[in-house]
């Protein structure tokens, strides 16, 4: 069984998305961040960066329970589990790890910052804000134009890199975002899937 710890953010439903896809069993527990409970000593003791999401698996070989933080790590983990989401084409395969890195790295990193620079937002913060959302429309300008020559990130197949970039971009609000027919096209079509749907509710 795996019980994934999360709360109701990008970076927690690109998890529980997966879950959804993968078809695994599993269980929630809400860690809530408004109320500081990713630094409770318990969830510490779980995940010393106090972070979210976080996964414990108790059915692995030889190993008893695997604890897992990082998101990147267990969307990849859960694909090579159940042989699900990966693409087997090797050209594909090292697009969707390039995707895959781009979004852990890069947009879900900028999204991020931007975010923690709002909450503490002032005449000196807000230009920084603006420039990390800029920043965030350089990577959905190459999402775009990727999005011209394929169905999905990787190519005409749905993997992880499909899963990680969704919950950020459906929650992007930039208007330029509405120029990008590709990326829109491709946001509809994730937007449909009901293990997606599913996932974007988790936790409620």
């Amino acid at each position: 069984m795996i019980t994934l710890y999360t709360d109701a953010t990008p970076n927690g439903r690109r998890v529980s998305i997966m879950l959804e896809e993968v078809g695994l069993s599993y269980q929630v527990r809400k860690i809530s961040l408004d109320k500081g409970e990713h630094r409770y000593p318990d969830y510490l003791k779980i995940n010393p960066a106090g972070q979210i999401p976080t996964i414990m698996d108790t059915d692995v070989d030889d190993s008893g329970v695997l604890i897992l933080t990082q998101t990147a790590a267990i969307l990849i983990y859960l694909a090579e589990k159940t042989g699900r989401l990966i693409c087997k084409p090797s050209l594909d395969r090292a697009r969707m790890w390039e995707w895959l890195a781009l979004d852990a790295t890069d947009i879900s990193s900028t999204r991020f910052n931007a975010f923690l620079l709002s909450l503490r937002i002032g005449d000196s913060m807000k230009e920084g804000v603006e420039l990390l959302r800029e920043r965030a429309m350089v990577f959905y300008r190459l999402m775009d134009a990727r999005l011209t020559e394929t169905q999905y990130l990787a190519g005409n197949e749905i993997s992880i890199a499909d899963i990680s970039a969704y919950p950020w971009a459906a929650s992007m609000e930039h208007p330029q975002m509405q120029s990008f027919e590709n990326l829109q096209r491709w946001m509809k079509v994730m937007g449909r899937r009901p293990a997606v749907q599913r996932g974007m509710t988790i936790p409620e």
